[in-house]
């Protein structure tokens, strides 16, 4: 008889709990020692009826591969594509007529570089200040196929003769050849400290004219390639300039002894150059493989 009463007891005991529990915030788990929670109840804030919010991650944005309107030619002779776009006729009036109305102050620039021998070579060029800026405040040629335009302009050309004339003094008075002509002339632009045109002149984009570039001691790699193509001009090599969706490069004519990347253009192989850093004939940075060029003859 007491044992049936206990038991009574004990039901309704629980029975008061689960209705007193039910009207307040409080669960009947509230009442277990937290000794028998352990291992029961240890998930219970990751249950599988738990909303999970999602959140990716950062993505990356590819890099972009749109392509121009020229094969590119990777190591192994062949033709490319005819450009589906002409070159522009030259009908801006604004034609360079630099005329000195002052006594000339000039600027002297000091490019040094290593030759390739891993000598060390110097070249001083001295550069009027009034003509720099009467050519800094000439409107851009902005179209890939009007860069000639900075190359062919006259008082550009004396001063890219004037360079390209030292460089040949020095490799013969060292006895160097033909080829170690070309890599001090690549060597000499290389070594002009590369700057952004947003730093250097507040614009986007401002091609310079080869004295801008050496007056202002920096450029990017429309600048040095401009630069560097008159140079090779001037000493009397076959050139052409490679623009590819975000660069500028240039190529040199050669034959069967020079070795790497090229283009074979009007039957002649014509060696990637980039212009930015200490790269060799023919080598050319893995970013641009793969990336057709469009292609502008140097006359």
């Amino acid at each position: 008889m007491r044992k049936t009463y206990l038991v009574l007891l004990l039901v309704i005991s629980i029975l008061a709990l689960v209705i007193y529990t039910y009207r307040s915030d409080e669960t009947i788990l509230d009442y277990i020692p937290d000794e028998y929670k352990i291992g029961l109840f240890e998930n219970k804030d990751n249950g599988a009826d738990q909303q999970v919010e999602y959140r990716p991650g950062p993505s990356i944005t590819p890099r972009r591969t749109t392509t121009t309107t020229r094969s590119t030619i990777r190591n192994i002779p062949s033709t490319p594509e005819e450009p589906t776009t002409t070159q522009k006729v030259y009908v801006d009036e604004r034609v360079p007529n630099f005329v000195r109305t002052k006594t000339p102050e000039y600027k002297d620039v000091t490019v040094t570089w290593k030759d390739y021998l891993g000598g060390s070579a110097s070249l001083e060029v001295s550069i009027d200040k009034y003509m720099y800026e009467y050519y800094h405040s000439l409107d851009r040629y902005s179209d890939f196929y009007d860069y000639t335009y900075y190359i062919n302009d006259e008082n550009n050309r004396k001063i890219l003769k004037n360079i390209a004339d030292a460089i040949k003094r020095y490799a013969q008075e060292n006895g160097l050849s033909d080829t170690y002509i070309v890599q001090d002339a690549i060597r000499f632009v290389q070594s002009i400290p590369y700057v952004y045109d947003e730093d250097s002149t507040g614009k986007k984009e401002f091609q310079k004219y080869p004295l801008e570039t050496l007056y202002d001691f920096g450029g990017d790699c429309e600048d040095f390639s401009i630069l560097l193509a008159g140079i090779l001009k001037e000493l009397g090599y076959g050139v052409i300039l490679l623009e590819y969706t975000d660069h500028v490069a240039v190529g040199v004519s050669g034959d069967d002894s020079v070795h790497g990347t090229y283009y074979d253009y009007n039957g002649k192989k014509y060696f990637y150059v980039e212009t930015t850093s200490y790269w060799d004939i023919g080598d050319m940075p893995e970013e641009y493989k793969g990336q057709n060029a469009n292609i502008l003859e140097v006359n």
